[in-house]
């Protein structure tokens, strides 16, 4: 099965406003600015700036540094995006994991009288598939959990200590 591009996330979407805002301010052509960083073709900026593309993590700091920025300032938001698109990804492929073993699950033999029969409400592949559902909801929640923590541990700093020092006394 082919894969499409995962769709930008709000926080590559953010990255991408915040790049195209520095080069507008500073008076750059998508030409101009491509030639000062060291590139020759324009596109990826163009992508990057309308999010479609995560700048890379060198390419980040070149921003930086070329628009007198503090070192690092863009790197959280960078960071936040890689979380969002690891999401978007991996529940992706769990929502198709999920969705192939609804699929591939054989149908039960039917067993007359034992409320076994196929299409019955009752069957075992219905209260499997369901654990199945259960099970991916409650992962979708973990992972959400671990993002926000991620999130938290590269953006927070301080912050972050107090909400892992609130989280594990309420028995998270």
């Amino acid at each position: 099965m082919s894969r499409q591009a995962p769709q930008p996330t709000p926080a590559q979407r953010e990255l991408g406003l915040a790049l195209c805002r520095l080069r507008l301010e500073h008076g750059l052509s998508f030409r101009v600015h491509a030639r000062r960083m060291g590139y020759s073709a324009h596109s990826m900026f163009v992508d990057i700036e309308r999010g479609r593309r995560l700048p890379s993590e060198p390419l980040v700091r070149a921003y930086e540094k070329h628009f007198g920025l503090a070192p690092g300032s863009l790197a959280g938001l960078r960071r936040r995006a890689l979380v969002e698109r690891a999401d978007q990804v991996t529940g992706e492929r769990l929502r198709e994991a999920a969705a192939a073993s609804n699929a591939a699950a054989p149908s039960p033999e039917p067993v007359a009288g034992t409320g076994k029969e196929t299409g019955s409400a009752h069957s075992g592949w219905t209260v499997l598939n369901r654990s199945v559902l259960v099970a991916l909801r409650l992962a979708e929640a973990a992972l959400d959990a671990i993002r926000e923590l991620l999130v938290r541990h590269r953006t927070g700093g301080p912050e972050f200590a107090r909400h892992v020092a609130d989280r594990t006394s309420t028995g998270f």
